[in-house]
């Protein structure tokens, strides 16, 4: 269910950008620049915002892969039983 949540929210988010507020100098640089510029700011900023959630999700994958590597039979011999 989260899943679908999110992929909803990446999905729905392209839509809400035109309407949201920049920041005041984004603000002036695309009334003064054109829209080029614009969406250069734009793609900067998404890019800076998505790096933090790569890097997370790259070590998560990376400790499950660790966590889940197969373990080789156990020896009885090695047991010892005086424990």
């Amino acid at each position: 269910m989260l899943i679908a949540i999110c992929f909803f929210g990446l999905l729905s988010a392209p839509a809400a950008m035109d309407s949201a507020i920049a920041c005041p100098m984004c603000q002036a640089a695309k009334d003064s620049a054109g829209d080029h510029v614009a969406r250069a700011y734009m793609y900067s900023i998404l890019f800076m915002l998505a790096m933090p959630a790569t890097v997370l999700t790259g070590f998560s994958i990376g400790f499950y892969r660790l966590s889940k590597k197969p373990h080789g039979p156990v020896d009885p011999n090695e047991i010892d039983a005086s424990r």
